[in-house]
């Protein structure tokens, strides 16, 4: 199959057109309140929706023909190119912990990981146009590490040490994005990442030996 033919495929087609509506979805959630005025008070709201987004995101793959069949012959540079996002995040993180309006430990070790994880993007998805594998696991590796460290240390710091005043800023957009959005698209594009990998198959969707 060419890769023009895997781009007009109805099966691809019909998995992008649920994704924008992923976002739509997102990005109306996100703006609202309904996050937002939640997160502080209940903090378990944010790794509830991202275990049971991405689960249930895990299960219609499993069980949809159109969405295995995307995974295994998609283009897998612009799943890599979307931890762009991490630069922002990563900045943003870094920012608000300098002015005193996030948890230190977290804003350090989130937003130095997002940004270097983010940057690095860049020359993973070159490197997968030129079939790079050992290098993109490298990189896939490195910042699927650095998102599971950022997770782990919000949770130590809201449910062990009580540290949950100093994640306010988490109540606003774009940041009520991260839990019904970006992070389940983040672990989602890991284990996509990870599972093409093992396969021969070219990275780029187009079929091994015709670029």
């Amino acid at each position: 199959m060419s890769t023009l033919s895997v781009a007009i495929d109805p099966r691809s087609r019909k998995v992008r057109l649920a994704l924008v509506a992923w976002l739509a979805v997102a990005l109306v959630v996100a703006v609202s309140e309904v996050i937002g005025r939640h997160v502080i008070r209940l903090p378990a709201i944010v790794p509830a929706l991202v275990i049971g987004i991405t689960t249930l995101a895990l299960l219609v793959h499993r069980r949809s023909e159109a969405f295995r069949h995307f995974t295994a012959t998609a283009d897998l540079r612009p799943a890599i190119l979307f931890h762009l996002v991490r630069v922002g995040y990563g900045a943003a993180f870094l920012a608000l912990g300098a002015a005193g309006e996030l948890h230190p430990t977290f804003a350090w070790n989130a937003g130095i990981g997002d940004v270097v994880a983010g940057a690095l993007a860049l020359p993973a998805a070159w490197l997968a146009g030129r079939g790079s594998r050992r290098l993109v696991f490298a990189w896939n590796a490195l910042a699927f590490f650095d998102i599971l460290l950022a997770l782990g240390t919000a949770q130590r710091l809201i449910w062990i040490d009580g540290e949950r005043t100093l994640f306010a800023p988490m109540q606003d957009f774009p940041f009520t994005l991260l839990p019904v959005l970006v992070l389940p698209w983040i672990l989602l594009g890991h284990l996509w990442i990870f599972a093409r990998l093992r396969r021969p198959a070219a990275l780029t969707g187009a079929p091994a030996g015709t670029r």
